[in-house]
């Protein structure tokens, strides 16, 4: 594409050389009237040119379109006035002879022609380097042009001119090039802006700056007399380049339709498969178009609607207020529902009534003012969120009958248990002499199990109360915690105790301090029971780690360890891996440190091997509300 306008470019100069090579022998010559239907009709046609500019430039706002446009405005005013002027009819009324007032006059009109389009490219470049702020005022431009078209009128209508031929000088008319070289800084300018290789106007805009540069350069400076051949030729080259302006301009406006009708193909398109119902009313609440998926919402087609008020798809009391709100917003300017995303009520054809996601938006058609409702049927949303609400209150209502059942028994059972633990010690201490061995032993067992069950009631209790309790989330330091924790451990141990406790210092956390403490002693005291064995230091370990990006604290031992196909059982109530006979326990502890853990909102899980030990990881998850 770009080679092929190169070549049109090339051969256009170099044809209109050839033609006027041709032409400069010959002895025609041609009259006034000619010269003034001539510009006549360049007349018409840089008038046209400047018009249709622009309305370009009103469309584009684009420097370039408005100096195109105010430069052949200003030239077919120059040209008109050149017709008039040197026609046999005015001619005699002004103060300069033809031979002065044809070629000057042409020269003016050329000049300001040439000037503007140097300064088309100019204004380009102004608006590349400063972007919005180097536009350059419309009014400025128009009034400026408009100033030194009309002084350029009064300077013919009153001041003498010299003489524009010069036969003593290397060409007849040298004045010529002073509009050449304008044309040739504007032809260097916007071949230098590349645009000629995409952009069909900027192509024909340059093609008409050749046909200039060549006519001002080589065909009129060669013209040794009015109306010779070169003099013809150069005319007929004005109008030509008008021409291909022109045509420049057309598929520039045919290329700006097709786009918008390409732009309404595709918004309609979008419109038209959108998933959401899509419709648009005007300011008196009149709906002026509703796409396919509004139809299926509505259960109503386009033309039942179209035309009618918006207020029919709405039920009662909306259908009533809606005429008072578009009112209030005529009055005030402030609609009520603008840019908010909201739950409405709307109303099929059958009169049946669904909820549904209303946004409204404002857009400006021209100078009218008009409202887009977007529209979604969120009638199984809503419903699932009923199903989810009412689920939920049936959890919440079972969980509290559960925690009320179980602090209620936990307090009925304590009464008697306390009673059996404290009677049958009671009868230990004081009338264990009366029973035989086989009878002490079976009072001894029953002590010990009124015992476990009141260590098992106080555990129901204190997970109840951890279920039940509000957070207090502030910063923690773990790592002084935990020291406490093992401090209040060791005060536990026996003075042979050979544990070793190892924590990472500088350990933080955003959690409540009461539920991590009960945490940390539930893990450091199941790790520190199960690394007591015969003849192995133990080692209890508390620091942290990132998994997945996530801080993650942990509890380790060297104990005895569990085989991981019990995990999964770890953290239920009452649930033990080991024996009672082993290890003593109620089975309550994991499961409180699950619950706290997930109060907030993060995590617990456990790795570990028979004989090798055991790992609790935890997380508190985000800050806890």
């Amino acid at each position: 594409m770009a080679r092929r306008r190169i070549w049109a470019y090339v051969t256009t100069a170099a044809g209109i050389v050839v033609l006027h090579r041709l032409l400069a022998d010959t002895t025609w010559v041609g009259d006034p009237q000619l010269h003034t239907l001539a510009e006549a009709v360049a007349t018409v046609i840089a008038g046209v040119v400047g018009v249709i500019a622009l309305v370009r430039f009103s469309s584009l706002r684009n420097n370039t379109f408005l100096f195109i446009g105010v430069g052949f405005l200003g030239t077919a005013a120059l040209d008109g006035y050149h017709a008039v002027v040197t026609s046999v009819y005015f001619a005699r009324f002004l103060p300069s002879d033809l031979a002065s007032l044809i070629p000057w006059s042409w020269v003016a009109s050329r000049l300001a022609l040439s000037v503007m389009l140097a300064l088309a490219w100019l204004a380009w470049r102004r608006e590349e380097r400063l972007g919005l702020s180097g536009r350059v005022s419309a009014t400025w431009v128009i009034s400026t042009a408009a100033f030194l078209t009309l002084g350029t009128f009064l300077f013919f209508a009153f001041v003498p001119l010299p003489a524009a031929y010069f036969p003593n000088v290397f060409t007849p008319r040298p004045e010529e090039f002073v509009p050449a070289l304008a044309f040739a800084i504007a032809l260097v300018g916007f071949l230098r802006k590349g645009e000629w290789r995409r952009d069909s106007f900027e192509h024909w805009l340059v093609l008409a700056l050749v046909v200039n540069v060549v006519a001002q350069s080589v065909v009129m400076p060669s013209s040794a007399q009015l109306y010779d051949t070169s003099f013809a030729l150069a005319h007929l080259l004005k109008g030509v380049s008008y021409v291909l302006v022109m045509i420049g301009l057309l598929c520039s406006m045919l290329a700006l339709f097709r786009t918008a009708q390409e732009g309404n193909e595709r918004i309609r398109s979008v419109i038209g498969n959108a998933a959401d119902g899509i419709i648009t009313i005007d300011e008196r609440g009149i709906m002026l178009e509703f796409n396919p998926a509004a139809e299926q919402i509505f259960h109503r087609s386009a033309d039942q609607v179209i035309g009618r008020n918006i207020k029919i798809l709405m039920p009662e009391p909306d259908h009533s207020r809606h005429d008072g709100y578009l009112e209030a917003y005529r009055s005030t300017g402030e609609p009520k529902i603008l840019r908010e995303g909201r739950t409405v009520q709307g109303k099929r054809a059958d009169g049946t009534e669904f909820p549904m996601d209303l946004s409204v938006s404002q857009i400006e058609i021209g100078d009218q003012t008009a409202f887009v409702g977007i529209v979604r049927d969120v009638t199984e949303r809503v419903e699932r969120e009923r199903e989810i609400q009412a689920r939920s209150a049936k959890l919440e209502a079972a969980n509290a009958d559960l925690e009320a059942f179980a602090y209620s028994v936990s307090h009925d059972l304590r009464t008697p248990v306390l009673s059996i633990s404290g009677l049958s010690e009671h009868l230990i201490n004081d009338h264990s002499d009366s029973l035989d061995t086989t009878g002490r032993g079976f009072l001894k067992r029953i002590h010990a199990a009124s015992m476990n069950m009141s260590g098992l009631i106080d555990a129901l209790l204190k997970l109840a109360h951890i279920s039940t309790g509000e957070l207090v989330v502030g910063e923690i330091d773990v790592s002084n915690l935990a020291e406490e924790v093992a401090e209040s451990l060791r005060d536990g141990l026996g003075p042979n105790s050979s544990v070793q406790v190892d924590i990472t210092p500088h350990l933080e956390a955003q959690a409540d301090r009461r539920l991590l403490r009960i945490v940390l002693e539930n893990l450091m005291h199941n790790s520190l029971k199960y690394s007591q064995q015969e003849g192995a230091p133990g080692r209890i370990e508390m620091g942290s780690e990132t998994i997945d990006g996530e801080t993650t604290f942990f509890v380790r031992d060297n104990g005895v360890g569990f085989d991981m196909d019990h995990a999964k059982h770890l953290f239920i109530p009452f649930h033990r891996v080991h024996s009672s006979d082993a290890f003593e326990g109620t089975g309550i502890g994991l499961a409180t440190v699950s619950r706290i853990i997930g109060r907030h909102g993060g995590r617990v899980w456990a790795k570990a091997a028979p004989g090798e030990g055991a790992t609790f990881y935890f997380t508190l998850g985000p800050t806890p509300s």
